[in-house]
C-alpha cells in the first residue's frame, strides 16, 4: 500500500507468507508494506516473512504527522523475522490501531531487539492504540517504544508478556506509554504453537478478558487475541471432568471441560456454579473476580494438584 489508499482499501481472510524485503527493494516490510496509506488489514495470518531491516511481518510508515492511520485487526502475526527491529510489526512515523491481534514467536536482530512490536511516532499528537491484543513469546523485547518526538501508545485490555516493565524505551524517548485498564501478563495457553495453532485452549485466561464493551461473534465479552474461543453454551452450571476437553468442550454436562480454570473462565455471571467430578486436576486456578461457586464431588476424591508451580487457588 503506497499510493494513498485509505480505510476503504481492505485486505482480509488471507495468509501472507514467504515474503522478503532487502535493501535492494526498500528493506522494510517483509510481509506487508504500508507507506503514506491507511488501509484495514483484517482476519489475516502473516507468517514466515523476512526483511534484513525492519518490520518483518508488517511495516507501516504514515509520515507526515496527521496522516490517516492503518488498522490491523483480528490478525495472527507469527514466525516473522527482521534483521534489525520490529520482527512482527513496526510502526514508523505512524499512528495506528492494533485490535484483537496475536503477535508471537517473531524474531529481530541480535541481542534484545524489538522482536514483537516496534513503535515510533512522528508527532506529539500521534498515538498507537493497542486493544484486546496478545503480544508474547517473541524472541527479544516484546515491545520497544521510540517516541523521540513525543506522542505514544495506549495499551488496554491486552496480554503483554512481562507487563509494563518489559516495554523497552530508546535513550531519546520522550513519549508516553499509557498502560490502561484490563492489561494482564499470563500464559496465553495456545493449542499447539509448534504446528502454528494459536487458537486458545478453554483454560486460557485470555477468554472473556477483552474490553467489556467489545464482543465475540457468539455474543460474549471479547477474548484477547486473534482467535476467540466461541461457545454455544451459557450456563449457569458449568461441568468439569478429567475426560472432558479444553479444545472443543462447552462446559455443558454432555461436553464438559477438562480443567477447572476453563469453567471459571466462562462462568462470568454472579451466582454461576462449577461442578467438578472426582479426579485429580493438575492446575493453578484463579477466580478472576468471579463471584461463583466451585464445588467438587467429594473432598477426598476431588483433588487440585498445584504441581509446585504456584498457588493452588488465587
Amino acid at each position: 500500500f503506497e499510493s494513498g489508499e485509505d480505510s476503504t482499501a481492505v485486505l482480509s481472510h488471507m495468509t501472507l507468507t514467504n515474503g522478503s524485503a532487502s535493501q535492494t527493494n526498500g528493506g522494510e516490510g517483509g510481509g506487508v508494506m504500508i507507506y503514506h496509506s491507511s488501509p484495514i488489514i483484517i482476519n489475516c495470518n502473516i507468517t514466515q516473512n523476512h526483511t534484513n531491516a525492519t518490520g518483518g511481518g508488517i511495516f507501516a510508515h504514515a509520515y507526515p504527522s496527521g496522516y490517516p492511520a492503518p488498522t490491523i485487526k483480528n490478525c495472527l502475526i507469527y514466525n516473522n523475522t527482521a534483521g534489525y527491529e520490529g520482527g512482527g510489526v513496526k510502526f514508523h512515523y505512524s499512528s495506528g490501531k492494533i485490535i484483537n491481534c496475536t503477535i508471537s514467536n517473531n524474531h529481530a536482530g541480535s541481542g534484545n531487539r524489538s522482536a514483537g512490536l516496534h513503535l515510533l511516532v512522528s508527532n506529539e499528537n500521534d498515538f498507537i492504540d493497542i486493544i484486546n491484543t496478545n503480544i508474547s513469546g517473541n524472541y527479544g523485547k516484546q515491545i520497544v517504544s521510540d517516541f523521540y518526538i513525543g506522542g505514544g501508545a495506549n495499551i488496554i485490555y491486552s496480554n503483554i508478556e512481562g507487563g509494563i516493565d518489559s516495554v523497552g524505551y530508546s535513550d531519546s524517548n520522550i513519549g508516553t506509554i499509557t498502560w490502561g485498564s484490563g492489561n494482564i501478563d499470563v500464559d496465553p495457553m495456545f493449542a499447539d504453537t509448534a504446528n502454528g495453532n494459536y487458537h486458545l485452549l478453554a483454560s486460557s485466561q485470555l477468554i472473556n478478558a477483552g474490553h467489556p464493551d467489545s464482543t465475540d461473534s457468539d455474543g460474549t465479552r471479547a477474548d484477547i487475541g486473534a482467535y476467540p474461543y466461541l461457545n454455544s453454551y451459557s450456563g449457569p452450571t458449568w461441568y468439569v471432568q478429567t475426560d472432558g476437553s479444553d479444545t472443543d468442550g462447552t462446559g455443558a454436562s454432555a461436553t464438559p471441560f477438562a480443567s477447572i480454570q476453563s469453567a471459571i473462565n466462562f462462568a462470568t455471571t454472579t451466582g454461576d456454579s462449577v461442578t467438578v467430578a472426582a479426579g485429580t486436576y493438575v492446575e493453578n486456578i484463579n477466580f478472576r473476580g468471579r463471584n461463583i461457586k466451585v464445588v467438587g464431588e467429594d473432598r477426598e476424591t476431588t483433588i487440585v494438584d498445584g504441581n509446585a508451580n504456584g498457588r493452588v487457588v488465587t
